[in-house]
């Protein structure tokens, strides 16, 4: 690693290449609407716990951290397909839930959703 690729990871919220050049979205801005995941990769939390963070080709200029369920997802996917989500993209529908044991509200993603899957 060049001293420059060195300096450049301790850069403070920059650890992917796909995130130069782009603001961190909020998951509530992307609710409710297909999207098309183009990239993704993971990142470490000071539990040293790992998390998705995501870029949409819908919106250029934005990256988005994932949860734990779009984080469990992306994970289960190989390398191959990674690939192949980077060349042809991963339609993707995020929306709220309610858990049915906790009650608690959190992000659910459907993988190529149909129009059925769409809020009303």
């Amino acid at each position: 690693m060049s001293l420059r690729e060195k300096a450049e990871s301790m850069n403070a919220g920059v650890k992917v290449d796909f995130m130069k050049g782009r603001e961190s979205g909020k998951t509530a801005e992307i609710l409710g609407k297909k999207y098309t995941i183009k990239d993704y990769d993971f990142l470490k939390d000071d539990k040293d716990e790992e998390y998705a963070v995501f870029i949409l080709d819908e919106i250029k200029d934005k990256f988005f951290f994932g949860g734990s369920v779009i984080t469990k997802n992306l994970k289960a996917f190989t390398d191959e397909e990674k690939a192949e989500i980077k060349e042809k993209g991963l339609p993707v529908l995020f929306r709220e839930q309610k858990s049915k044991t906790t009650k608690r509200t959190y992000t659910a993603v459907i993988f190529f959703p149909t129009e059925d899957d769409l809020p009303f």
